[in-house]
């Protein structure tokens, strides 16, 4: 096995599973990085990547009822018993291959030893959490509420004790870092509220009226202040710079290129049109920076029979960028707005 994706996930394979009807993937160990417009999949291929190692742990039993956990698709796997339509998910993860069917009458894997994997992936959702995360576990527990098993599993490594040694932390460069872009740090109350305290004000305020992009900034400090992420860590992040100024966006892209670089592997999606440029930079100059990680980018855009895949080392091998296309049209718009103020030569 290639030695850059021991405990990392090297291919997905999907099957008639949500808009996919065939889908084939081969990652980077580095960064990954999936655009696309609305409705083509992108989150539901995050949840299945973050998915794969309890996928394999699973009984047939179990199956359905564990995926509808993550996903909500108790009415897509509904609708695949009515239809008697085949449906599948295969991924190599850490060397082993682990395929998941799904038909009219079974869930079943094709091998019935668990794959051996000490990896747990952690999934950063869109909408932060510091804010709302008192009692989420419970609720979800005791099943009042109908958030998606993600948005547990948040808030439970949001929620795991700080390391008392903080050198010993794999990643506390990091955290300094990022510290030191916000001026503030975070913590947990013993009313088991999260707080953030601004430096330059000398005080602590209550997360939840903190601002938003503030609030994802102060989610990746906690989870390397708690050991949550270390070097081998895979990171699952939807949206990364939703609710972000264009400086904070900054702050996201270096994280994730310093978290790469440590060693580990790395699966965004996103909208934003300078994050995800300046991850490709980064990809097109490595001559320049020749100690950027390996990355790869996906496009996800909507083909005959569903969502159609197409990949490449930065986003100018790609001939679907519909941020790249929306923002041409706006500079075309500005041209012409511009053209239109120009007195006419007499």
């Amino acid at each position: 096995m290639d030695n850059q994706f021991k405990n990392k996930i090297r291919r997905l394979q999907l099957e008639n599973f949500t808009c996919f009807s065939k889908a084939d993937l081969e990652f980077s160990p580095g960064i990954n990085v999936f655009i696309g417009e609305n409705g083509t999949g992108k989150t539901h291929l995050l949840k299945v990547l973050y998915y794969t190692q309890e996928l394999g742990a699973f009984n047939s039993s179990r199956l359905s009822t564990g995926i509808s956990e993550y996903f909500g698709l108790s009415d897509y796997l509904e609708l695949i018993k009515e239809e008697a339509s085949f449906s599948m998910i295969e991924y190599e993860f850490g060397g082993q291959r682990i395929l998941v069917n799904f038909n009219s009458t079974e869930f079943r894997r094709s091998s019935e030893s668990p794959p051996q994997i000490n990896i747990k992936p952690i999934f950063i959702p869109a909408k932060e959490m510091l804010s709302w995360y008192k009692g989420l576990t419970s609720l979800y527990q005791k099943r009042a509420t109908s958030f998606d098993r993600t948005y547990f599993d948040m808030a439970v490594n949001l929620g795991l004790e700080v390391s008392k040694n903080r050198e010993a932390i794999d990643l506390a460069y990091l955290m300094n870092a990022v510290e030191k872009e916000i001026d503030a740090t975070v913590e947990l109350g013993e009313d088991q509220n999260f707080y953030i305290f601004f430096n330059n004000k000398k005080r602590k305020q209550k997360a939840k009226i903190v601002s938003a992009g503030i609030n994802k900034l102060a989610q990746l400090l906690r989870l390397i202040q708690n050991g949550s992420i270390t070097k081998e860590t895979i990171l699952i992040w939807d949206e990364p710079s939703a609710n972000l100024n264009p400086k904070f966006t900054k702050v996201a892209v270096d994280f994730l290129i310093a978290l790469a670089k440590a060693g580990c592997q790395i699966f965004v999606a996103s909208h934003d049109y300078l994050f995800t440029q300046r991850l490709s930079l980064y990809a097109e100059y490595r001559e320049i920076k020749p100690d950027t990680p390996d990355m790869k980018f996906f496009s996800l855009y909507k083909g005959e029979n569903g969502t159609a895949i197409e990949s490449g080392a930065t986003l100018t091998d790609l001939d679907h960028d519909t941020i790249l296309d929306e923002h041409a049209e706006l500079n075309d718009l500005e041209s012409e707005f511009y053209r239109k103020t120009i007195p006419a030569e007499v």
